[in-house]
Order: C-alpha cells, then sequence, then structure tokens
C-alpha cells in the first residue's frame, strides 16, 4: 500500500510538472519560416515551412498571395521535444512551392492569431534560376548516373557571392548509396559554402528516362581574377548484379543469382564550367568602400527622438538585399565632435538559409555633447552593384533629434540641513531628562579578564603599519584622479591614452588570429593597431585615418621611406589579401606578426 501511495505521488509530481512546463512554454511563442531549398531552379519544387514553437495545435494560417509561386498544402507535422525535464512542442505547417519563372521571390511577414493573441510570421525568400534545357535522354545512351552544375551567370567579380546548384541524377533501377554529405570542388579560385539545408530529392523525367534527382545548394565566391573552371565531384557507391554464371547453370542458380550483386564506388563530376572573373574597378572606387557585393538598401532609426546631453541613444542601422554580407563592415560615422560613439554592435538575420539574403543590422551607441545638436550624424554605406558594374552608396538620412540640457540632480548636500532641522524639531518635542546622579560603586580590588597594555596606541607597530596603507591608498587615489581630471580637461591627452590601449588590444587579437590562421583577420586587426598607434599625434579619430592621412602625419614626422612603405603594405593588405591580390601562406604569419610588432615600436619612438 505505501509502494503504491509513492507511485501515484510520483505521477502527480510528474503531471504537475508537464502542466507547469507547458504552461512556461505558452508564455514564450516563436515563430520560424523558410524556404527548404532557398535556391530552386524553373520546374523543380521547393518546400515552406513555419516552425510554431510553444503551441499545442496548428493555427490557421492565410498565406499572402506571391505572384509567380503556387502554394500547395503539405501535412502538418507536430513534435515533443523534453530537454533537462523540460517539454517543448513544435509544430511545423509545410507546403510544397511551385515556380514556373525565374526570379526572386519573397513571402512577406503576415500575423497569425493564437489563442486570440496577434503573432507574426517572419518573411522569407526564395531564388528561381533558369534551369538548363532538358537534354532529351534516350535510355539506350544516357548514363545510369551523372552530376551538374546550375549556375546563373558566368561572369563573376573578384569577391561577389553567388548562389548555384549541384544536381546528381541516378536512372531509375540503378541502385545507389550516396557516400559524401556533398559534392565538393578543389579549384583555388572559388570559395564555396554549403547550404544548412538537407539535399532535396525528387522524381523528374528526361525525355524517355526517369531520374531519382538530389539537389544541393551553394554559395560560391571567386577570390582571384582570371577565367577558372567551376568543376564539382561526387562519390557515390552503385550496385551492379553479379550473378557469377549461376543463372545458367540450373533453377536453383537462377534463385541464387537474384542475391548476387557487387557495389562499385563511382566519382562523377559536372565537368569544367569556365568562368570569368573580373577584378573590382579602381576607378571610381570610394575610400570608405570595405568589400560589400550585392545589392542593398539602407534605412535607419532612432530608440528615442528626445535626449538629455549625456544621456545615450542608440541609432539603429539596417542593410537589407542580397550578396556577401559575411564582408560587410559598419560603416563609420561623421560626428563632426558633437557626439560620443562606441564600437557599433552588429547582427545578421538571414532569410534564406545560405545567407546570400538577409538584414544586416548595426546599432551605434551615440551620446550627445552639446544641446546645440539637432539632427543625427549621416551615414553613408558603400558597396559594389555587380549588376551595373559600379559603385553605389546607399545614405541614411540624418534624424531630426531634440537635445535638452541636463537636469540637475537633487544635491545631498543642500538637502542636509532639512534633514538636520527635522532631526531637531522632533528632539524639541521629547520631555527634557535630567541625567541621574551617579551612585556609589565599591571598589573592585581584582580587574576581572584580561589586562590591557598601558603603552600609547601611536607606540604599537599595527598603528604605524595601518597609517601606511591609508597613505599609499591616498597617494594612489590621488594619482588616478589627477589623471582623470587631466584626461578630462585635455582631450587630446584622453585620446593618446585611449590610442594606447588600442594598439595592445588590437595587436593581441592580430596575434590570435595569426594562432588560428586566419590571414585575413589578422590584417584587419594589424590596421586597426597602426591606426591607434597613428592617432595618437592626429586630431582626427583613429578609425577614421585614411591612408593619404597617415602618409601625410608620417611626413611630417619626418619619417623614412622604408617606414613609409612598411606602414602602407599593412594598410593596404586588408584589401589585398580581400580581394585576393596577394597570396600568404597561413605558415609565413609569424613572420608578419615579429614585423607589425617591430613597426608599431618604431612608430610609438617616431611620435
Amino acid at each position: 500500500m505505501k509502494r503504491l501511495k509513492q507511485t501515484l505521488l510520483m505521477c502527480l509530481g510528474l503531471y504537475t510538472l508537464h502542466g507547469t512546463s507547458t504552461v512556461a512554454l505558452a508564455e514564450s511563442i516563436n515563430i520560424k519560416s523558410r524556404f527548404s531549398p532557398s535556391h530552386m531552379s524553373v520546374g523543380s519544387s521547393a518546400a515552406y515551412r513555419i516552425e510554431f514553437q510553444g503551441i499545442q495545435s496548428a493555427p490557421r494560417v492565410q498565406l499572402p498571395k506571391i505572384p509567380g509561386l503556387r502554394f500547395i498544402p503539405g501535412e502538418t507535422q507536430r513534435r515533443v521535444f523534453v530537454y533537462n525535464g523540460n517539454t517543448r512542442t513544435q509544430v511545423t505547417v509545410g507546403y510544397r512551392v511551385d515556380a514556373q519563372e525565374v526570379g526572386e521571390y519573397t513571402v512577406p511577414s503576415f500575423e497569425v492569431t493564437i489563442d486570440g493573441e496577434p503573432y507574426t510570421v517572419p518573411a522569407a525568400s526564395l531564388s528561381v534560376l533558369k534551369a538548363d534545357a532538358p537534354q532529351g535522354d534516350n535510355s539506350d545512351t544516357a548514363p545510369p548516373v551523372k552530376l551538374e552544375l546550375i549556375i546563373p551567370k558566368k561572369k563573376l567579380y573578384v569577391g561577389e557571392t553567388i548562389p548555384c546548384q549541384v544536381k546528381l541524377f541516378v536512372q531509375a533501377g540503378v541502385q545507389s548509396r550516396l557516400v559524401s554529405e556533398e559534392p565538393s570542388q578543389e579549384d583555388d579560385a572559388f570559395v564555396v559554402s554549403a547550404s544548412e539545408d538537407m539535399p532535396q530529392s525528387s522524381i523528374v523525367q528526361r525525355g524517355n528516362v526517369q531520374y531519382q534527382e538530389v539537389t544541393w545548394t551553394f554559395t560560391g565566391a571567386p577570390i582571384k581574377a582570371g577565367e577558372f573552371p567551376l568543376k564539382f565531384e561526387y562519390l557515390l557507391e552503385v550496385i551492379i548484379p553479379d550473378d557469377l554464371g549461376l543463372k545458367s547453370f540450373s533453377p536453383i542458380g537462377s534463385y541464387l543469382s537474384q542475391f548476387m550483386y557487387d557495389i562499385r564506388q563511382a566519382k562523377v563530376d559536372t565537368g569544367a564550367t569556365p568562368i570569368e572573373i573580373i577584378p573590382l574597378p579602381r576607378e571610381g572606387r570610394p575610400e570608405n568602400f570595405t568589400g560589400a557585393i550585392g545589392d542593398f538598401t539602407v534605412y535607419s532609426k532612432l530608440s528615442a527622438d528626445t535626449v538629455e546631453v549625456g544621456e545615450p541613444v542608440t541609432l539603429s542601422l539596417s542593410i537589407s538585399g542580397k550578396g556577401n554580407f559575411d564582408r560587410i563592415q559598419a560603416p563609420g560615422l561623421n560626428t563632426q565632435n558633437l557626439w560620443k560613439a562606441y564600437e557599433p554592435k552588429r547582427s545578421f538575420t538571414p532569410t534564406d538559409a545560405l545567407g546570400y539574403r538577409g538584414v544586416e543590422t548595426v546599432e551605434y551607441i551615440l551620446i550627445p555633447k552639446s544641446a546645440s545638436i539637432e539632427k543625427t550624424p549621416i551615414v553613408r554605406f558603400t558597396y559594389f552593384d555587380p549588376g551595373s558594374g559600379t559603385y553605389k552608396e546607399a545614405v541614411a538620412e540624418p534624424m531630426p533629434i531634440q537635445v535638452t540640457e541636463a537636469l540637475s540632480g537633487n544635491n545631498p548636500i543642500s538637502m542636509a540641513p532639512a534633514i538636520v532641522g527635522a532631526s531637531q524639531e522632533e528632539d524639541d518635542n521629547e520631555p527634557i531628562r535630567t541625567p541621574k546622579e551617579p551612585g556609589l560603586v565599591g571598589i573592585e580590588t581584582e580587574f576581572p579578564g584580561r589586562r590591557g597594555s598601558l603603552q600609547p596606541v601611536i607606540k604599537r607597530p599595527y598603528f604605524w603599519v595601518l597609517q601606511g596603507l591609508i597613505g599609499v591608498g591616498l597617494i594612489g587615489w590621488i594619482t588616478v584622479r589627477m589623471r582623470q581630471i587631466k584626461m578630462e580637461r585635455n582631450p587630446l591627452y584622453a585620446r593618446r591614452v585611449h590610442s594606447k590601449k588600442s594598439v595592445k588590444k588590437h595587436f593581441a587579437a592580430a596575434q590570435q588570429a595569426a594562432d588560428k590562421h586566419d590571414t585575413l583577420a589578422f590584417f584587419v586587426e594589424a590596421h586597426k593597431a597602426l591606426q591607434n598607434a597613428l592617432g595618437t599625434s592626429s586630431k582626427e579619430r583613429a578609425e577614421t585615418l585614411t591612408w593619404q592621412e597617415i602618409e601625410r602625419l608620417l611626413h611630417k614626422h619626418k619619417a623614412s621611406e622604408k617606414l613609409l612603405s612598411e606602414v602602407k603594405t599593412f594598410v593596404e593588405g586588408v584589401d589585398a589579401v580581400r580581394f585576393g591580390a596577394r597570396k600568404i601562406q597561413t605558415s609565413e604569419l609569424s613572420a608578419w606578426v615579429d614585423r607589425l610588432a617591430t613597426l608599431l615600436s618604431t612608430l610609438e619612438e617616431l611620435l
């Protein structure tokens, strides 16, 4: 009976825990949407899925109408996850998507109602590529297995990111097994990244031949100029019947022959597709161009339109579109010494599985220095548009803002007399008590407990040790305070102190990048370290220094031509590595770290 009671209590506890988890989950509903794959060719199909996390059943979904796409309702799945005793429920609503025209499609964000409350389904994007013309395969001549590459264009710029597909075709009736996770390519002229989605499988008809089609989606980015072949290879296993001649011997041999087969590995490739890779034009390249290539738009917003002097406000810049988001850097701000700006915070939200489309958000924390400010700094984002072959500038115009003088808070010192007065008033209301006369106390002949020393405190060692510690602390506080006052009164001194700290920080980051064999990150950090080293003698912000300003500053300090050349090597190293003009072996990075350390030491002595 006792064991039965314990079992019932345990079941009741588990039920209560499950109910608590469910209730807690219902309070946080997350919704995701995506196409899988996010790039498809005309005539094929993709899947559009909406994932609801934190609900028990699927809500009613009314999809927006998207011209050019046909959505066919699929199955709705419900999955339950248990992690660390917490139960999470996920409901997935799926659709099959057919497209008959090439184009870029976006399902905009829309609302669904869950338990009487509106929730937003995020936007999702789909690229439909041009399919190769059907070859009208003949069953007598068609290969049992073949691999094809679908790429939208064959003329690219260095650093341009482009989506592509690799399709594996296996004839119906041919038994095979996939060995590799995805096709591979070995040419060092391209950097290829695979989609996070699983490969898509379907049945297609070409001519009078039926195939099982497996599709992988990639992004490719050329890293050096010239004409190079792009070729993908794939390894799979093909099962070939082999009866070893048993079939011709007897009926028993004919029966056994169906279990005899040979497994062979087969490597197929797409064939070499010549790609013309063009370097980015030098003519018309803006100084603030950092390598963004694609088609982008920008918009900005403020966290508040009224602030006080010294009160921080967030300026959010959103860069949306398609292109090489991994190369986008935060645009610089021209604060005109009216704002104090901090290192911006960046985040990226992809709208496809490749990261080719999405929104890059840059958040600037700005602190106004004057009440005369009427608008925010202008933000200029420069990128290269491969469609037109020109550099473009997307501008987030200044937004109006009202800056007021900081209101002086209550002064604790000025409030002290009022508090004292109140206390005195309360004391006056108390009746006056006359102290009692002390009574006679008997003389003690022995002192209880331990007898204390009659030596003066000033002659005791711990007194002087304590005084020394207080003195050292006071001297330290005075030194720090004098340094703070100097920094407040002398912005140039404050900039020098900040620049020296930044030099150490970016040099350490460059060392870490070299240890990780990340050439681009090493030169980015080296560039920042040099900007801050030179910024100690410049009135401009270190991160805004261009090569022309650096060269002018070094000439002013009578730097040698050798030193100028060495600085220029590092300053231009970022673009040289990014755009493929310079190839540096990772084994050489340790020597570059030593060169950077020597250069920074030389600049410190010069400036």
